[in-house]
């Protein structure tokens, strides 16, 4: 089945450093979350819900793709909560026990989605037809360091078509470079997070 092919989201939450954090409000006025670019609004929001009941404490988001949140963490980069959108990075900081691994936790999952403009008239039914002579530009994220491009380029892969996409991959450093390429017109189609594409009137989900 199609719907097999699909990977979802992986996020994990963990405190970094050598013990579990104590309750926030007790240790500190600030937490630094460093999350997957997808993230950034749910998070925004949630923590306007967060504040309210925390009102001393302030919430600082750093929003970049997991490859890069991930070299930040290992180059030392103060961090209180990390939420990537892949095992991989979290694996790679247990591995360096980097994390607090007994706080790891998956909190949600998602789906690739094959979105193009709004007005777009290619008469697109899947990601098989990425490979239509017709699609020059396919926006998805660097597979080599952003989660959903990695997702991305393993699911056409299985579909057999990566050797005539690879060449047509516009790579972005995340899915909201991806989303906003899309919207612009600047591809005919790119793949994100099913939970990206439903922010944006522009674009539409194939």
């Amino acid at each position: 089945m199609l719907s097999s092919l699909f990977w979802c989201l992986n996020l994990v939450l963990v405190p970094l450093g050598p013990t579990p954090l104590r309750p926030v409000a007790a240790q500190s006025s600030e937490v630094v979350v460093s999350a997957a670019a997808s993230l950034q609004n749910a998070l925004t929001a949630l923590a306007i819900t967060y504040r309210r009941q925390n009102p001393s404490v302030t919430v600082r988001f750093n929003f970049a793709s997991s490859g890069t949140l991930q070299r930040q963490v290992e180059n030392g980069a103060p961090v209180d909560l990390f939420i990537a959108a892949a095992d991989r990075n979290m694996d790679a900081l247990a591995h360096q026990k980097l994390i607090v691994a007994s706080t790891r936790r998956v909190l949600a999952t998602n789906a690739l989605v094959l979105i193009v403009p709004r007005n777009s008239t290619l008469k697109l039914r899947g990601f098989r037809d990425l490979s239509q002579p017709q699609i020059a530009h396919v926006a998805m994220g660097a597979p080599d360091s952003v989660p959903a491009g990695f997702y991305a380029r393993q699911l056409l892969r299985r579909l057999h078509n990566w050797a005539a996409i690879e060449a047509k991959a516009v790579r972005c450093k995340d899915v909201r470079e991806v989303l906003t390429q899309v919207e612009k017109g600047n591809v005919e189609a790119g793949i994100v997070y099913r939970s990206d594409a439903a922010i944006s009137s522009r674009v539409r989900v194939v």
